[in-house]
């Protein structure tokens, strides 16, 4: 063999060599998988707030008002994360009003939090906390919806929540508890009058009709002390976020 083939076989080796390098090298990793979450505010002395992501420099949510609920921020996931509160006219670097526990996202997994509490409360039974649910729910019948009750009455002992006609949604749940979370069936597309029933009697509030085949939180919030902006109230979220009541509730 002479030297110029043996030469050119070195060479075209080599570069074989580098060619598979920058390919190896170069290879982009698969798109991470994601997950979602939210935040539900149905805390009646919070105040509107911001709400940052660890150690953030600028919040995720601003001006969160109480009632209200954020649309789904989407993350890569499997991650861990905490939320951070902050008064809305608070500087990013002030102490913040109250940091949560570490919030593990698994992939595909889909998450709404509900604060609830009083911030301004230091006992167990009362305070702020939050409270993430998973937003995964049985099949739908036809005409139907789904319904998920969270009691985040800071001032209320047990309830019960049943359609003004007499279907059962939850029974005796204990404060900052959750019904069945694959959401109990509830009509579809009527406007319902849903009765919660407490130590003080019973309120009746009036809900908007909900659309079929989708999921809903039916959040009892409020002060049953209070008749003003932080009276005792239904908050109904649905997936695109907060409901607005057809009647504000009236007790008997």
């Amino acid at each position: 063999m002479s030297q110029r083939v043996l030469l050119l076989i070195v060479v075209a080796g080599f570069a074989a060599m580098l060619l598979s390098g920058c390919s190896s090298s170069s290879t982009t990793d698969p798109a991470h998988a994601t997950a979602r979450i939210r935040v539900v505010h149905a805390s009646p002395d919070l105040g509107t707030v911001d709400v940052y992501l660890g150690a953030a420099a600028v919040p995720w949510l601003e001006d969160l008002e109480y009632l209200q609920t954020s649309t789904y921020l989407t993350i890569n996931s499997p991650a861990t994360i905490t939320m951070v509160f902050r008064g809305a006219d608070d500087p990013a670097d002030a102490p913040p009003l109250f940091t949560s526990d570490d919030l593990t996202m698994a992939s595909g997994s889909s998450t709404s939090t509900v604060i609830g509490g009083l911030i301004a409360s230091g006992d167990d039974a009362d305070k702020f906390r939050l409270i993430p649910y998973a937003d995964s729910w049985l099949a739908h019948g036809t005409d139907e919806s789904r319904v998920r009750i969270v009691h985040a009455g800071a001032d209320a002992a047990e309830l019960t929540v049943t359609i003004a006609a007499g279907t059962v949604l939850a029974e005796n749940l204990p404060r900052f508890n959750a019904s069945d979370l694959g959401g109990e069936p509830y009509p579809a597309d009527e406007v319902l009058d849903i009765n919660v029933f407490g130590d003080g009697g019973v309120v009746t509030f009036t809900v908007p009709a909900l659309d079929v085949d989708k999921d809903y939180y039916f959040v009892v919030t409020g002060l049953t002390s209070s008749a003003g902006a932080d009276a005792f109230t239904l908050l109904p979220v649905g997936p695109g976020g907060s409901l607005a009541l057809e009647d504000p509730g009236a007790a008997s």
